[in-house]
């Protein structure tokens, strides 16, 4: 099945070969067989997904979500990005719906890719569009919006940004200066981009930039039935700086944190009154470190 473009999602919604659970040997992520109700609570807004005693897969507690919304762990977890994980998870669509009107929809099983502070790497910092370096054509200060840069105007691309201090071996990713912009236009000796917030730092004319893109985190996509059914995303090894492939960590990543969404296949927004049962979600180590 095709991924379908995380971007709208993500601002509006705002991430066992044997072993039947999450509380299995060998799993890092602790929470993920919502037996401890306090920390199950923690995964999200408590009106769209809660802890629920109905219809687990094991144990007592599964997690449930009446509404479109990110269900995020509240555990990060340390990872080596050169070795291979598998991140698993039982879905279900509830026997006794609270909504009276059923909306199809999909699931997104993925991962937030965080940096060595634990904080989320930009989805701006990571994915480079090919020979699009150049350098400001004029200073740029704290507060601007527009910027001139020289040579020529950069194509079009979805959800594209500008990424600044750039090196040419691609070392400066995953580059936390990325911002997002709105508008690629020509000017006189050069062309102009707008960004779609005020710039926070001051560069001075000459420095290296180049275009970026969004880049989608690693995510798997199924459906739910009427039955429980496991559901497997593989990942392991980095991508080469400057791409994204989804079955590999981004450069820079050291943490992860497991996140998981109903979304509707049409009618997208936030709320949106979609069902699902969660259970027993670990994540796995699946090779060796030498």
């Amino acid at each position: 099945m095709k991924t379908r473009n995380l971007f709208a999602l993500w601002v509006l919604l705002g991430g066992l070969c044997g072993l039947s659970g999450a509380g299995a040997a060998g799993n890092l992520l602790p929470s993920g067989d919502f037996e401890d109700e306090e920390a199950a609570k923690k995964w999200g807004d408590a009106h769209l997904v809660a802890p629920s005693g109905e219809e687990n897969h094991t144990g007592g507690w599964c997690l449930r979500f009446v509404g479109q919304t990110w269900g995020n762990a509240p555990d990060p977890i340390e990872i080596d990005p050169e070795q291979s994980y598998e991140l698993r998870a039982f879905i279900k669509e509830p026997g006794v719906r609270v909504h009276s009107e059923l909306i199809p929809m999909e699931t997104y099983i993925g991962l937030r890719l965080l940096g060595e502070n634990q904080e989320q790497i930009s989805p701006w910092a990571v994915l480079s569009v090919p020979h699009t370096e150049t350098t400001l054509a004029k200073e740029a200060a704290v507060g601007d919006t527009v910027l001139r840069l020289a040579g020529t105007p950069w194509e079009s691309v979805p959800q594209p940004a500008i990424a600044f201090d750039i090196k040419d071996d691609f070392s400066d990713i995953p580059n936390a200066t990325a911002v997002p912009l709105t508008e690629i236009r020509p000017s006189e000796g050069g062309f102009e981009v707008h960004l779609a917030t005020p710039l926070a730092t001051a560069y001075p004319a000459g420095t290296k930039v180049r275009q970026h893109r969004w880049a989608d985190f690693p995510v798997l996509i199924a459906e739910p039935g009427a039955e429980w059914q496991e559901k497997v995303m593989e990942i392991g090894g980095v991508s080469m700086p400057g791409t994204v492939e989804l079955s590999k960590f981004w450069p820079g990543t050291r943490y992860v944190r497991v996140s998981i969404a109903p979304i509707a296949k049409q009618g997208v927004g936030y709320g949106t009154p979609v069902e699902l049962l969660l259970d027993d979600v670990s994540f796995i180590q699946t090779s060796s470190s030498p």
